[in-house]
């Protein structure tokens, strides 16, 4: 038990740190510091209730941190700058800011872990950070639970988001997400949001119950969605605006109240896709907005600007 201490643990100049089994609560400062070139890991600990970091690696050669608990936390509960650092089977609440900030140049690399309560983003990636996530759960943030920004990137496969108070995932300034198998539902705003030019890549995935659309762009950003499922959108399932493109191929969209909608500038194209059981209408055009492609069911040959089929 390290409890506290002004700093419980650190490592630093080309030195090396194991924990194991460790509970480091209440530091002064940080939980763990790691920085110019040291390498850490933590096995099977609990990080709790720091006044600032639960763990901030800055310039570290290596990170490795498996099962345990890092929450309630001050700041962040993991902040990596210019580090690569690997986590697997960890649980992560209630931080006061993003329970994970990966910044300029860091890597993260999450396996089979768990956000929860995360008191604003669980995950935020920013300034060229990468940001990857196999078979983890982010579930209940009150803000965007994976945000990205800053060309930033994240890779996503097998991940179930849900219930943040916002979006699932937020894709802003030209920073670029690619999923595959996951689970977007019962979000407070989209599935996910693309903003001032940012872009994603989904497949294989599905949108439920969120409460605007299931992918909404804005602002000069681009998307491709293919083989994935929009179901219960609380307004459409697709939305794009501003300069947008965004390729929709192979996907069905039901119980939508509408399946796409494509407002001033926005510039959507359909191919093979299933519209059913829209609540109001399956395809909607504004002024200006496009809507093309083919083999779609119910057929698009009759949409027209400002109209609806």
């Amino acid at each position: 038990f390290l409890t506290r201490q002004a700093l419980p643990a650190g490592v630093n100049n080309e030195a090396s740190l194991s924990l194991v089994r460790c509970r480091l609560e209440g530091a002064a400062t940080d939980g763990l510091l790691t920085g110019k070139q040291g390498t850490a890991k933590v096995i099977d600990c609990t990080i709790r209730a720091s006044e600032g970091y639960g763990i901030r690696s800055v310039d570290t050669s290596q990170f490795y941190v498996e099962g345990g608990s890092i929450s309630e936390n001050k700041k962040n509960g993991v902040y990596i700058d210019s580090t690569t650092v690997n986590v697997t089977g960890c649980e992560f609440f209630g931080n006061e800011s993003a329970d994970a900030l990966v910044d300029n140049r860091g890597r993260l690399t999450l396996r089979a872990c768990r956000f929860h309560d995360s008191k604003t983003n669980a995950v935020s990636v920013q300034s060229n950070a990468t940001l990857l996530a196999y078979d983890s759960t982010f579930e209940v943030s009150a803000n965007n639970a994976l945000g990205f920004d800053s060309e930033s990137k994240g890779i996503l496969h097998d991940c179930s988001i849900q219930k943040s108070q916002q979006s699932g995932i937020a894709v802003f300034n030209s920073a670029k997400v690619e999923l595959a198998n996951c689970d977007l539902r019962d979000n407070a705003q989209n599935g996910i949001l693309a903003n001032a030019k940012g872009s994603f890549e989904a497949e294989y995935c599905n949108f439920s119950g969120n409460q605007l659309s299931g992918v909404a762009l804005f602002d000069g950003c681009s998307g491709t969605l293919s083989d994935s499922t929009i179901e219960a959108s609380g307004a459409a399932g697709v939305y794009a605006q501003d300069n947008t493109e965004l390729s929709v191929i192979a996907t069905k969209l039901i119980r939508n109240p509408i399946a796409i909608e494509v407002q001033a500038n926005g510039h959507v194209a359909a191919y093979s896709c299933t519209a059913s059981e829209s609540t109001q209408t399956n395809w909607k055009v504004h002024a200006t907005g496009q809507l093309t492609g083919a083999n779609n069911t119910p057929p698009l040959e009759k949409q027209s600007a400002a109209g609806s089929q």
